[in-house]
């Protein structure tokens, strides 16, 4: 196959043969990827425990294993597990007071009040006077 210096010279009936040759030449480089990761995996595997070994370390509590999930095509992909009783963050929390004193020391209106603002508050002073508006 070979490959022109300019696609915009090319006939329609040539741009669909190079796009054949083109997904057949991929086809064929990730099939070769694919066949030669597990020999990756387990030289990583080897390399990573020959370290611990020289380390001193006992190799009972130290073997490594490795095992990369792959989905349908043959890609890696992420798992897909989720922490049980954590929902995922939504974004920053905005400012809801402001210490008059120093302007960096903010609290947002969640959890326990800030310290600042709990030992204003021990003085007698009210919370919404520190309220952002």
């Amino acid at each position: 196959m070979s490959v022109p210096r300019s696609l915009d010279t090319l006939t329609l009936k040539q741009l669909l043969k190079e796009q054949v040759a083109l997904s057949k030449a991929i086809e064929r480089r990730v099939e070769e990827a694919e066949k030669s990761a597990p020999t990756l995996e387990a030289e990583a595997v080897t390399l990573i425990n020959s370290l611990v070994a020289k380390m001193g370390f006992p190799p009972a509590k130290t073997a490594v294993s490795v095992s990369f999930p792959q989905n349908g095509n043959g890609a890696h992909k992420a798992p897909t597990t989720k922490a049980k009783g954590r929902k995922p963050r939504k974004g920053k929390i905005a400012i809801k007071y402001r210490n008059p004193s120093n302007p960096a020391e903010t609290w947002s209106g969640r959890g326990r009040p800030a310290r600042w603002l709990a030992a204003l508050e021990k003085q007698g002073n009210k919370r919404d006077q520190y309220a952002v508006r």
